[in-house]
């Protein structure tokens, strides 16, 4: 599971968490909506989409920008 939520301790990030270790599945936190990531996030994010074991699921919280950006650059 890639979640683009950033690693602020919300509710649904907490809950995410959780339920992913509950599963026995990964849980990664790449990116936030605040701010425009360093290019040196950017290259950790590449670097993460080939680490992660194929398929994978990916989200943020509207599926528009982050989402969007993380799946080109990991392209």
């Amino acid at each position: 599971m890639l979640c683009l939520r950033g690693s602020r301790g919300t509710a649904p990030v907490v809950l995410e968490r959780e339920a992913c270790a509950r599963l026995g599945l990964g849980h990664q936190i790449a990116l936030t909506a605040r701010q425009a990531p360093e290019r040196e996030r950017i290259l950790d994010l590449i670097a993460l989409f080939r680490q992660l074991p194929k398929p994978f699921v990916m989200h943020c919280k509207s599926g528009a920008d982050r989402a969007s950006f993380a799946w080109r650059s990991g392209c």
